[in-house]
Order: structure tokens, then C-alpha cells, then sequence
């Protein structure tokens, strides 16, 4: 019995031995590896994105330009020189031909992805311009200005300013188009979001509940859905539907108070009228 204890004890230690090891080796393995290092910017790296083939990166970075890089070698293809201050965020057009940048130089620029060529400069905002991207179709851009508080929509073709989005009360920091690109969405300090009309440049609605500022905003892939992420610890989701433009009112607690206000308004005006009539009688 004793050795079948002492068997048994030795045969318990080397499970858990074995299990320890292998806990903490997949702990520290991970599917993902470093493939290759992309070297060359000179100062801090705040944004990169793919094209849409997948076989180009643009980065961009706080000394004033952007890079392309060839995504299988790590080579880097080009540079964008042009702004006059860092560069906050750099993506391609959906069809992968040209590139758009944001930076502190208070403008947005448009470039040829295979050339480099500066096509368009979008001057306007006030401040820096800290986030830039393009519409589904790529036919129009907004950028969001983190201080004037207004988000700015213009021609991709052109570099026309079409709209000025203003509301918001305090710096926006994050714009995006709807999938149909028939909306816009905003996120600011002033602890809302908002929708705009992507045509129009009109508000739509504002979304209000965060208690700290909103960092960013997203739809959902069939524009249903709003997700909105907050310095308040929370993450909200929004629902939206064209019925609700009709019948959606009927659910507010204001409307609702609003009826009951005008009901006792009327029953008080028919009791006075009543008394009014039987003193005159």
C-alpha cells in the first residue's frame, strides 16, 4: 500500500509538472510572428493601413510624412512629403489609387499611390486635422478637426469643400461614412455623437448618454447599429431604423407628457366653458 501511495503521489507530481510546462508554454507561444520590420520613418509611427489588394502599406508618422511599403518584401516604395506637420492618420482609396492623409498642418491632402504625386490640398479647418477618410465609393471625404470643433466634407475628385458639419461644442475627434455612405457619423469632447446627411451636410440626430468625451464611432455593416466607445468606461450601441421617423416619437417620454399637458389644458378649458355657460344661463 505504501508504495501504491507513493506511486501514485510521484505519478500526480509529474501531471502537474507537465501540465505547468505546458500552460505556460502556450502562454507565451502565439500563432502570430513578426514577418519583417518596417524601418525608415524618423520619429513615432501613428497610423498604417493595407490597400484593399493587400499588397501595398501606407504609415504615417510625426515628422511630416507618410510611406508607402511593398507588403510581401518590406521595401518602401515612396515617400509623401508635402505637409508641414506630423502626420496623423494615412488610408487608401477603396480602389487602392490614391492615398489621404491627415495632419497638424491644419489640412488634408489627396495623393497618386503609384506616383506620390500631390493631387489635392483640402484647406479649411482651423486647427489640426487629426482624422481623415474616404466614402465607400470614394467619391467624397471627411475630415474631423480635433479643436473647432467641426467636422468637414469634401469632393475627392476635386478637393472642393462640399459641407461644414458644426454642432458639436467641443473638439471631434473621429469621422466615419455609413456602408452606403449616405450618412456620417461624429464623435467629440462634448460627450455626443452625432449623424449627419452625407448630401446635405444637415444634423440628423444626437446621440447622448456617455459621460466623458467619445472617442470614436462606428456603424454596423448594415447601418442599423452605431457603436459608440467612451472615456466613461462604457461602449454603447445604438439602434436606428427609417420607421422610427414616424412612430419612434411615440416611445419619448416627452411626448408623452406633452399629451397628458394638453389634455389637462383642454379638460380644464371645458370645465371653465361649462361653468362659464351655466352662469350665464
Amino acid at each position: 500500500p505504501r508504495f501504491r501511495l507513493r506511486y501514485s503521489l510521484r505519478s500526480l507530481l509529474l501531471f502537474m509538472l507537465l501540465l505547468s510546462a505546458s500552460l505556460a508554454l502556450r502562454q507565451s507561444w502565439s500563432p502570430w510572428q513578426v514577418e519583417r520590420v518596417l524601418r525608415g520613418h524618423e520619429d513615432e509611427v501613428y497610423s498604417a493601413a493595407f490597400s484593399p489588394d493587400g499588397r501595398r502599406i501606407v504609415t504615417a508618422h510625426s515628422g511630416g510624412t507618410a510611406r508607402v511599403w511593398d507588403a510581401e518584401t518590406g521595401r518602401e516604395l515612396r515617400v509623401l512629403r508635402g505637409h508641414e506637420g506630423g502626420v496623423f492618420s494615412a488610408v487608401f482609396s477603396p480602389d487602392g489609387h490614391r492615398i489621404l492623409t491627415a495632419s497638424g498642418d491644419q489640412t488634408a491632402r489627396v495623393w497618386d499611390s503609384e506616383t506620390g504625386r500631390e493631387l489635392h490640398v483640402l484647406r479649411g479647418h482651423k486647427k489640426m486635422v487629426g482624422y481623415a477618410a474616404f466614402s465607400p465609393d470614394g467619391s467624397r471625404i471627411v475630415t474631423a478637426n480635433d479643436y473647432d470643433g467641426t467636422a468637414r466634407v469634401w469632393d475627392s475628385q476635386t478637393g472642393k469643400e462640399l459641407h461644414v458639419l458644426r454642432g458639436h461644442k467641443r473638439m471631434v475627434g473621429y469621422a466615419a461614412f455609413s456602408p452606403d455612405g449616405r450618412r456620417i457619423i461624429t464623435a467629440s469632447n462634448d460627450d455626443t455623437a452625432r449623424v449627419w446627411d452625407a448630401e446635405t451636410g444637415l444634423a440628423l440626430h444626437v446621440l447622448k448618454g456617455h459621460k466623458k468625451d467619445i472617442g470614436s464611432a462606428a456603424f454596423s455593416p448594415d447601418g442599423q447599429r452605431i457603436v459608440t466607445a467612451s472615456l466613461d468606461r462604457t461602449a454603447r450601441v445604438w439602434w436606428w431604423h427609417p420607421e422610427w421617423r414616424w412612430y419612434g416619437f411615440f416611445w419619448l417620454p416627452q411626448f408623452w407628457a406633452a399629451v397628458l399637458t394638453a389634455a389637462a389644458c383642454v379638460w380644464s378649458l371645458r370645465r371653465d366653458y361649462r361653468r362659464l355657460m351655466v352662469a350665464a344661463s
